[in-house]
């Protein structure tokens, strides 16, 4: 492959966000076979996004390869000069490039040993390649993963990069080489030195050596016999009686040495325009630069690259593309390399001609659906200069349009069906023929709510309940169930049409409420009545003269015993009026009896805390006093110092069933724990009895 211009190989050849470690292209050349020359080329822009790398690319890629010669080559903004993989690789060999890149993390050579699933790649050998790396994580050379002498050899090369001019994670072969820039982590080897090249001009792309420029004639000879200008190599460039290679790609003329050496450049080329112009080409004049010695040519880019050279003051360009704009730039360059500063212009070629269509986008395809979208996919169509974008259409009307191969229709209505349609265009306007399918959105999703729940009505009302009926709801899928409300709190999900309402109070009014909802959980307007549960039964009379309890208008002093009874695990009305309890019936017909009450929380605890102190304090159990010390008012501060007492009822008590003092209740107990030093004089007793004990 000689004297060819290889620009802007700028797309990956495989581009996944997954698997990892696969993206793969940007190549400018891909050696997989052996024995090749790739020389006099000039490869610039190979260099592309990689979701796995960030930035990927090669001038000259080497995988598979043997025995080829990669030589007097000019490399300009590549992401990589070469990059060499596969075991297979061996005995490749790089020469008398120049490799300039300013691109931020560009390397001129990665190679690897046997540690990586890609090598080891034996022999690979650099000589006398001048490498000008500016980017700021720029890299001279990487090899990794067990470098050794049979990886890598580095001779007579100049090596100028910002980050890193090389690294090596073991011993390789170098030596005699030039090092500039970055930080070294690599072995240097004896006759290597750490110095400013001293290039002419490298702000002009001029990277020949001046002549008092360390590199002269410090390499050794590798075999070649010209350099990158095809001047002879070796020559006496230091004068000193022997003539050795420079490091480099550029050697330094004999008799260059001394004070006499021309450093001054070319004046800019001036008046720069264009002659004439086509959809394909166009040619630029300019006047002649000036020079203290002689102009010996100019050098003409495009773009940033390099064009081509000529002794004329005109030149043109072939093979553009037409109706695009290019940078046109030149310099003037003398005998010795000193360059010009570059005269610049910005032209367009002339507009495209071009009549021929796009193909028909492949493969139409549903990607995605939902009620309201449908997102098509389709393979790329193919143009002779270049698809621009893709017009997409619903029941034969443009709605978008875009650059990508797919596409979301939206707007679309719930379980219908749409014909939809693609086509491709390019910058003329030529237009391929639609590539079209048909396609459904989903079926719609129920949004309408049950009716109301009919003839709401209350029956079987008891002191403590009250059954709520109502007829069942219509829905235009089905109803599942209902939702039961009261006073506005809900209490349960019948799938009937009654509900019994327990634990309420009597003698109470109350609001029911019902709603009926379906399986998409639309819900209907809610149905409410208000109803009271049965009246309370009548408290019994006053206690009669004589009877077991203080009946006295004023209270005494003290108090010699209080008896609380308490329903624990029974309702009211199972107790009060009942004749399976005639004794607490006489009881509380002779003594105090409470109406109105409830139950606070269950286990038993918290529900004589909350009786004694007014709140069950944060106890949620049964556990004994000193798992609950508490200090806090309740009704046994207001009755003097408490003692519990065995206690004797008297009349109260039948012989045969003792009241049960109520040790695992805690109130009582504590508060006659808090209080052990008062004196049994002033002690009074408050029993704590359940209604089962009496």
């Amino acid at each position: 492959m000689l004297d060819n211009q290889i620009l802007d190989n700028n797309k990956m050849s495989v581009l996944t966000p997954s698997p990892t470690n696969d993206d793969s292209g940007a190549f400018g050349v891909a050696l997989h076979g052996d024995g090749a020359e790739v020389a006099y080329n000039r490869i610039s822009g190979s260099d592309a996004f990689s979701y796995d790398y960030g930035r990927d690319g090669a001038a000259v890629e080497v995988y598979g390869g043997q025995g080829n010669n990669v030589h007097h080559n000019v490399a300009v903004d590549n992401h990589d000069f070469s990059e060499l993989g596969n075991p297979r690789s061996a005995d490749n060999t790089f020469a008398y490039n120049l490799v300039r890149s300013s691109l931020a993390g560009s390397t001129f050579l990665i190679t690897r040993g046997g540690a990586s699933s890609l090598g080891p790649v034996l022999h690979t050998r650099a000589y006398n390649n001048t490498v000008y790396l500016s980017g700021s994580s720029s890299q001279g050379f990487v090899c990794y993963a067990g470098c050794s002498p049979d990886i890598l050899t580095l001779r007579d090369n100049v090596i100028q990069a910002v980050w890193k001019v090389g690294y090596a994670d073991a011993p390789l072969d170098e030596n005699n080489d030039l090092f500039y820039g970055g930080i070294l982590q690599f072995s240097k080897g004896a006759n290597s030195i750490v110095a400013d090249p001293r290039f002419v001009d490298p702000a002009s792309q001029n990277f020949h050596l001046l002549s008092t420029s360390p590199a002269v004639d410090r390499g050794v000879n590798d075999g070649y016999s010209f350099d990158l200008d095809h001047d002879p190599v070796p020559t006496d460039g230091n004068g000193d009686g022997v003539a050795m290679p420079d490091d480099g790609s550029y050697e330094l003329p004999a008799g260059s040495s001394g004070s006499s050496t021309d450093t001054t450049s070319p004046t800019q080329p001036s008046n720069l325009n264009v002659t004439s112009v086509t959809a394909l080409g166009l040619t630029v004049a300019w006047t002649a630069s000036t020079d203290n010695v002689g102009v010996t040519g100019y050098r003409v880019y495009r773009n940033g690259v390099l064009d081509g050279s000529t002794s004329q003051t005109s030149y043109s360009f072939s093979g553009l593309s037409c109706g695009t704009s290019y940078t046109i730039a030149v310099e003037a360059d003398d005998a010795v390399g000193n360059s010009s500063p570059l005269a610049s212009l910005t032209v367009a070629t002339s507009p495209c001609t071009d009549t021929t269509p796009p193909t028909a986008p492949l493969l139409v395809s549903v990607s995605g659906a939902n009620a309201a979208s449908i997102t098509v996919s389709w393979g790329a169509s193919t143009d002779n200069t270049g698809v621009a974008g893709y017009d997409v259409y619903r029941n034969g009307a443009l709605v978008g349009s875009t650059q990508l191969t797919t596409y979301t229709f939206t707007g679309l209505t719930c379980g219908t069906s749409y014909t939809l349609a693609v086509d491709a265009y390019d910058a003329a306007g030529n237009r391929s023929t639609k590539s079209s399918l048909t396609a459904s959105t989903p079926p719609c999703v129920d949004a309408t709510p049950p009716a109301i729940p009919p003839n709401l009505s209350a029956t079987a009302a008891t002191v403590s309940s009250l059954t709520l009926s109502w007829s069942s709801s219509t829905d235009n899928v089905g109803v599942a169930g209902y939702t039961v409300y009261v006073n506005g709190a809900k209490v349960g999900n019948p799938t009937g049409t009654s509900y019994t309402f327990s634990g309420l109070s009597c003698g109470t009014g109350y609001t029911f409420g019902v709603e009926a909802y379906d399986a998409a959980g639309n819900i209907s307007g809610r149905a409410s009545l208000t109803a009271a549960t049965s009246a309370c039964p009548s408290p019994p009379p006053p206690p009669p003269p004589g009877s077991p309890c203080g009946t006295a208008a004023t209270p005494p002093t003290s108090w010699q015993h209080v008896v609380w009874v308490v329903f624990e695990n029974k309702q009211y009305s199972q107790i009060i009026g009942s004749p399976n309890a005639p004794y607490i019936n006489s009881v509380a017909n002779k003594c105090g009896l409470a109406t109105n009450f409830y139950g606070e929380a269950h286990p038993s605890l918290p529900n004589y805390i909350a009786m004694t102190s007014g709140s069950t304090q944060g106890i949620t159990d049964d556990s004994g006093p000193s798992s609950h010390p508490l200090s806090v008012p309740s009704i046994f501060s207001q009755l003097g110092a408490v003692e519990l007492l065995p206690l004797q009822l008297g009349q109260l008590r039948r012989p045969a069933q003792p009241c049960r003092l109520l040790h695992e209740h805690p109130p009582a107990v504590q508060e006659a724990e808090r209080t052990p030093d008062v004196s049994a004089s002033t002690r009074r007793a408050v029993h704590l009895c359940d209604a089962q004990s009496l």
